[in-house]
């Protein structure tokens, strides 16, 4: 439409209905997008070096995590009413393997200073106790033997 010489449009384009300054890119390349600035944000080396203290924080959590995921799938199963005096009497005997396995764990884990972030702390963290379970139980898994 043209109004006294100048030309204006009835409805806004897609660059004039949005406060967005994108391009027309398709859902797959924003979504790579995405994923390559978490990737980048999250799983990548930094720049300084974390203490071990700051390491062992990461590793510990992720450790734990896996512990406690471990002792609660260890009491499900019966009824509420027998599992609640059973899950304070495993906590009570077991409460200090809670506690000083994820320790020992997080402690390996960050035995020396390196370049590296939170999630890769953390997963390693539930990572290495997992692998190690697995390996310590194998052989209850086939039945007590290992053939």
């Amino acid at each position: 439409m043209e109004r006294d010489g100048k030309e204006t449009r009835s409805q806004p384009g897609p660059e004039q209905s949005s406060n967005c300054s994108y391009s027309n890119r398709s859902f797959s390349e924003e979504r790579a997008e995405w994923v390559k600035s978490i990737r980048e944000h999250w799983f990548h080396e930094s720049e300084e070096v974390w203490s071990r203290y700051r390491q062992f924080v990461f590793t510990f959590l992720g450790a734990l995590t896996f512990f406690v995921i471990v002792f609660i799938s260890s009491l499900v199963g019966g009824s509420l009413q027998s599992q609640i005096p059973l899950f304070a009497t495993t906590l009570i005997y077991s409460g200090g393997l809670i506690i000083s396995l994820p320790m020992f764990f997080g402690a390996l884990l960050a035995w020396r200073e390196k370049k590296t972030n939170p999630i890769r702390l953390y997963l390693s963290g539930v990572a290495l106790p997992a692998f190690v379970m697995s390996i310590a139980f194998f052989p209850y898994r086939l039945g007590g033997t290992f053939l």
